[in-house]
């Protein structure tokens, strides 16, 4: 995890950084770390739907499903 953390403060706005960070954050269990993560990325790039999806996953895996549905179906109405 250090080596995301050097990352992100070396590299703020690096998309990949933080999706980088927000998977092993969601490995180590720390789950609302990994949705912060995930949520910079997709802000650093609205149209990472790979993103946006794994934010859904994250959002599930917390019991969050009305966020899950969101995350998932903002992705399904941008990829008409």
């Amino acid at each position: 995890m250090n080596r995301y953390r050097v990352a992100l403060s070396l590299h703020p706005n690096s998309l990949n950084a933080h999706n980088n960070a927000s998977s092993a954050l969601r490995k180590t269990g720390r789950l609302d770390e990994a949705e912060a993560a995930a949520k910079r990325a997709i802000e650093l790039h609205p149209k990472a739907y790979g993103f946006m999806f794994n934010r859904g996953v994250l959002k599930r895996e917390k019991g969050d499903l009305d966020g899950a549905i969101e995350d998932l179906s903002l992705i399904h109405i941008s990829e008409r």
